[in-house]
This record gives C-alpha cells, sequence and structure tokens, in this order.
C-alpha cells in the first residue's frame, strides 16, 4: 500500500527521513519500528497495536492487507516506541543499550526506574535526567510564572522548604516525603501545587523525574542550595519578610 503523511499527502523521501540510521539516533528501539511497519496496511485479528515478527508471522495472512493508504505518523511511532521501551525492556537491556549513546552513565542503573515512565525515545533519557548532573540551573523569575502562585507564596514555599530539609537527619524519599507533606498541610496547599516551586528549583522544570526522588538522588546538600539560588532569583527577602516567615514556619513546626 501507498503510505501518505498525516495530512493525507504522499509519503516522499524528499520530504521524509527514510534512512533507518536516522530513526536509529533519533532513539527508536528496531522492535517498535519493525512492529509499526507491520501495522502499515495491516493489522492484527485481535486488533492490538504491539507485537513482535514471531506474533505477526504466527497470525498473518495476505487478505488482511488494506490498500487503503495507511498514514505513518512519526508521532504514534513515537508512542509506540514509549510503549516497547516501558513494557518489554528490563533495567539491565535498557541500560545496555543506552550506553552506546549516552555520555553520562553515572547512576545509570537507579535512574533507569525512574526515567522509563517518561521516555518516548532512546535519546529521552538524558533529556529526563541531565538537570541531575549541571552545576547551575538556566532559570530566571519567568521560570515560575505558570505555576498559578504568587510571588510571596513562592517564596515562602521556597524558604520553608529550606528550614525543613536543613532539619533532616536520616536523608531518604521517605523521610523528604514526610517533611514536605508537613509543610503543605501547614500552609494548606494541595501537595502538588506546593511542590510546583521546588519542582523548578530542583530540575529547572515542573516535568522530569519525582520532584521526591530528585531531591533524595541530589543529596541534602546540593538540594538546598538549588532552592536558595532559586529563592535568590526570585527576589531578596526583606529584613521584616524574613522575621515573618520565620514566625509562621515556627508555629507551622509546633
Amino acid at each position: 500500500p501507498l503510505l501518505r503523511n498525516p495530512d493525507k499527502s504522499k509519503l516522499s523521501k524528499r520530504k521524509n527521513p527514510t534512512s533507518i540510521l536516522y530513526y536509529k539516533d533519533k532513539g527508536f528501539l528496531p522492535e517498535a519500528l519493525l512492529n509499526y511497519l507491520g501495522r502499515m496496511g495491516w493489522s492484527m485479528p485481535d486488533e492490538r497495536e504491539k507485537f513482535n515478527l514471531n506474533e505477526m508471522l504466527d497470525v498473518f495472512d495476505i487478505n488482511r492487507i488494506s490498500l487503503g493508504g495507511p498514514i505513518f505518523d512519526v508521532d504514534k511511532l513515537e508512542w509506540l516506541n514509549g510503549l516497547w521501551i516501558r513494557d518489554e525492556l528490563s533495567v539491565d537491556d535498557l541500560a545496555r543499550r543506552l550506553r552506546k549513546i549516552i555520555s553520562n552513565e553515572k547512576d545509570l542503573e537507579k535512574l533507569i526506574p525512574l526515567a522509563k515512565p517518561r521516555m518516548r525515545l532512546l535519546t529521552d533519557y538524558e533529556k529526563v535526567t541531565n538537570f541531575l548532573f549541571v552545576e547551575k540551573l538556566d532559570i530566571n523569575r519567568d521560570s515560575f510564572n505558570s505555576l498559578g502562585l504568587d510571588e510571596i507564596s513562592i517564596m515562602k514555599i521556597l524558604q520553608f522548604t529550606i528550614w525543613s530539609l536543613d532539619e533532616i537527619d536520616e536523608w531518604n524519599r521517605d523521610s523528604i516525603f514526610e517533611v514536605l507533606k508537613n509543610i503543605a498541610d501547614g500552609l494548606q496547599l494541595k501537595l502538588k501545587k506546593f511542590l510546583a516551586p521546588i519542582f523548578v528549583s530542583i530540575a529547572g522544570t515542573t516535568s522530569s523525574i519525582s520532584v521526591m526522588d530528585s531531591i533524595s538522588i541530589l543529596g541534602q546538600s546540593k538540594s538546598i542550595d538549588r532552592i536558595n539560588y532559586a529563592l535568590t532569583v526570585m527576589g531578596v527577602l526583606s529584613q521584616v519578610q524574613s522575621t515573618q516567615f520565620f514566625k509562621e514556619y515556627s508555629e507551622l513546626k509546633s
């Protein structure tokens, strides 16, 4: 069958990448690409979208081939590739494949289970985890604009988080979650809303691996440094504001 673009135009090698190496470099799995091509003009009897070559051969029937001009949609291919990464690759298998393309293997096996849910391509791994290894995040006041919180509320959340993280004796995900949940409850904020400015301070975005896991992996000192930097980016607290914040924090903790 003749393949078409999502806009129903004819697929052209002059406009579309045709080299198999392009898809390899982009981070597609061979299994996922083969799976997707197998669906071009043909479908499994049970209509499932993810299958391997042997499963396809077991039930292949030439009479099920359609000549209706299937659409080659790269976004759909990425979605299918993500399914293969999440459902079919073990930590060891994914680590083996990532080692061929990534520049930083630090904590690879520990980070893979956290990064996998957010990966559609192998190349997404570094996009998701790079913030853990940079010295300084590229953030400014505008980075906090979309959070639905005013500046004073953001600064209060960040300052309270610095004080609470500094008090943790046993540094692990559970202890971090407990102290931050208590602060959020004390400020009468839903946890997701409370964590948003912390997320930006730690990762530079609100779309990354869990902020609790990120803080745990970064460590106490580096996490506090990043939130302190974010607080500086937001502006300098006046002496009156600092005193008021500390009074509120002390009452919240009592």
